[in-house]
């Protein structure tokens, strides 16, 4: 909560802020790190950081790295920038033609719209189980911790996919001082 008012705080001066969040106590990926890191990354997105450091990967109250937190983390903060998007509502989100094509007791789910603001209207974990109970035990029970594990392990072995030339010239692009190599 301090530093959501210190961005306040910033903000009523007009001033740029360097906000910490995300830092935790906890000394492996569980439920506490994730609670913690989740809710301070989460109060200082909403009171608008400009920039928030530590947000990622920490444990032990910042005294420990942890990859498979890396992971959790860059989820949990894909969360946030989809909550920080909030609610689109426009005429075209609305959808007041499909409505009145549809009719009521009608079925939207397969109506082209609904399909195509399915997709960018919500967000879609990877690490996160979302399946269901038969699926998760014959799968072996992961966790969003065993599943970043194996990421990770795949990140370090140099066996993940390389980003493509079109990525690595969009980043070029937007972040011209920053030097990207193609992979061989």
């Amino acid at each position: 909560m301090m530093n959501a008012a210190a961005v306040g705080l910033a903000h009523l001066h007009k001033l740029p802020i360097y906000a910490s969040a995300g830092l935790t106590d906890a000394k492996v990926p569980d439920i506490q790190a994730g609670g913690e890191k989740m809710l301070s990354n989460l109060l200082v997105a909403q009171a608008g950081g400009d920039f928030i450091h530590l947000a990622a990967g920490m444990l032990d109250s910042g005294n420990a790295i942890c990859y498979e937190q890396f992971i959790i983390d860059d989820e949990m903060i894909g969360m946030i920038y989809r909550i920080l998007r909030g609610i689109d509502i426009s005429d075209d989100s609305l959808a007041l033609d499909c409505i009145q094509g549809v009719g009521a007791g009608g079925n939207y789910v397969l109506e082209d719209h609904t399909v195509a603001h399915m997709l960018d209207q919500y967000f879609y974990p990877q690490y996160c189980v979302r399946m269901p109970f038969d699926v998760w035990t014959r799968e072996g029970e992961p966790t969003i911790v065993s599943r970043a594990r194996e990421r990770a392990g795949t990140l370090l072995s140099g066996n993940a996919p390389k980003l493509s030339r079109r990525c690595l010239a969009r980043i070029s692009r937007r972040f011209p001082q920053i030097k990207t190599v193609e992979a061989n």
